[in-house]
């Protein structure tokens, strides 16, 4: 399948994403992507939205006010890249006595192509308890002008990102004073896309995520001249031994995401500093701004609690899981404290009960707060090696993973049991205690299992 996907702006930041394509990863995932220039940073979200690309990248904020400003909006962000603030304050004072207090007196330039990196640091401010509009700055100019004048000695401090950092150190134009990937986790970089284009490209943004996650492996055991040898020919205007330096210091500073799930305190920094500068009216919702299902496959190891793992088969139509859901959520809750992990799946013909279809799971998950993993079992699979028979379905596992409890939530059907015996929860309050079930169990009761034709 082919991806049209537009690139944000040309940023050394985003290497992992020229990475991902240069070693092949995409097409060895059965993506072919097109690159597509975006004449202006953010631009590339008005051509998501009239079709005319299938994705960008950039950040989840615009999803973010997009959503502050029309609560349907169809714009979605998944996959994150750049985990923290790739900025830096470059100045030609005293580095070792530098404090952010000391802007109120230093001549100062912030960037002006992207709000991010003056909203994150306006936020910094308050926290140290300095008012952010009292500061005299220079906000109208772009980075590469107040690169100049920050070495013609007409700024005392800029604002920027690399090259420049490294090219300051490197003229002896200025030092580091701040980097602001120390602020901590800051979901900085994403896919953005429409909810309508994934649902239709679900399986090829999936095999994209599995590349980046190749690529985030790679990155971990790869150092920058490496990273800077394949990114190369997408940065023909910087020079080598400053594109190694430039990527060193985004690499030592652990900017790049290990794993391309959303953060969630990620995103909750990144929301904190939009709201407190305005930008924002309110927190945004993460169910509302991501893509929480990723395409990511789980394992038993994944979900597994030091005390046992019930692993429970739903789904979304069957009036036996619509009266119970509730109670499992509380359930899964309570046994996680004890140290049960928890994941339901869905296994049914989604073709002939498109109400359990993958967009709908999400929707129900979050209706009813899920806590856990709820994944799909687009094979069925799973249901069939597990012997899965209803839903609700559940299998209980020791910390061995040896299968402890076949039984079923508690009495209650179709409609609660006013003070149903907690069957499910005392029987893994057992497992965790002593590693072993009930001898009596009660076999759930529910509809069955959707087989495929």
């Amino acid at each position: 399948m082919k991806i049209r996907l537009s690139e944000n702006f040309r940023a050394v930041f985003y290497a992992p994403f020229y990475a991902t394509q240069a070693l092949g990863l995409y097409a060895h995932e059965g993506v072919e992507v097109e690159f597509i220039d975006s004449a202006v940073p953010g631009d590339a979200v008005a051509a998501l939205l009239d079709g005319t690309i299938d994705l960008t990248w950039g950040g989840p904020m615009r999803v973010m006010k997009a959503h502050d400003q029309r609560p349907d909006s169809p714009l979605i962000c998944f996959c994150e890249v750049v985990a923290r603030d790739p900025f830096f304050l470059v100045g030609r004072t005293d580095q070792a006595g530098f404090r952010l207090a000391d802007l109120a007196r230093l001549r100062f330039a912030t960037v002006s192509e992207v709000p991010t990196p003056w909203t994150c640091l306006q936020h910094d401010l308050r926290e140290q308890g300095i008012d952010p509009t009292r500061l005299e700055r220079a906000a109208d100019r772009p980075m590469a002008d107040n690169f100049s004048a920050l070495r013609e000695g007409r700024l005392d401090v800029a604002q920027v990102f690399e090259p420049f950092a490294s090219m300051a150190l490197r003229d002896g134009a200025g030092r580091i004073l701040y980097a602001a990937s120390g602020r901590g986790p800051t979901v900085y970089t994403s896919f953005i896309a429409t909810r309508a284009v994934i649902a239709r490209n679900r399986a090829a943004y999936q095999a994209m995520l599995r590349a980046v996650r190749q690529v985030q492996g790679w990155l971990a055991t790869h150092g920058a001249d490496e990273l800077a040898a394949i990114t190369a020919p997408y940065y023909p205007d910087i020079e080598h031994d400053l594109l190694v330096s430039s990527l060193r210091r985004y690499h030592d500073a652990g900017i790049w995401a290990r794993d391309p799930e959303m953060s969630r305190p990620g995103f909750s920094r990144l929301a904190e500093s939009f709201v407190s500068g305005g930008l924002l009216s309110r927190m945004p919702s993460y169910e509302d701004c991501v893509d929480q299902i990723d395409g990511k496959t789980y394992s038993l190891a994944d979900i597994r609690g030091p005390k046992g793992t019930i692993v429970t088969f739903i789904c979304n139509h069957c009036p036996y899981v619509k009266a119970s859901i509730g109670r499992l959520v509380e359930e899964a809750e309570a046994l996680r404290a004890i140290g049960i992990g928890t994941i339901a799946v869905m296994s049914n013909d989604t073709a002939d009960y498109p109400e359990d279809s993958f967009d709908n799971m999400k929707a129900f998950a979050k209706k009813h707060g899920f806590g856990f993993p709820y994944v799909i079992d687009e094979t069925q699979e799973v249901a069939r090696t597990y012997g899965a028979q209803c839903t609700p379905d559940f299998f209980g596992f020791n910390a061995k993973d040896e299968l402890q409890y076949r039984g079923r939530l508690d009495a209650s059907r179709t409609t609660p049991v006013a003070g149903a015996r907690r069957e499910l929860y005392e029987a893994m309050k057992q497992v965790a205690d002593t590693g072993r079930g009930p001898d009596e169990q009660t076999p759930s009761m529910g509809c069955s299992i959707k087989w495929k034709g």
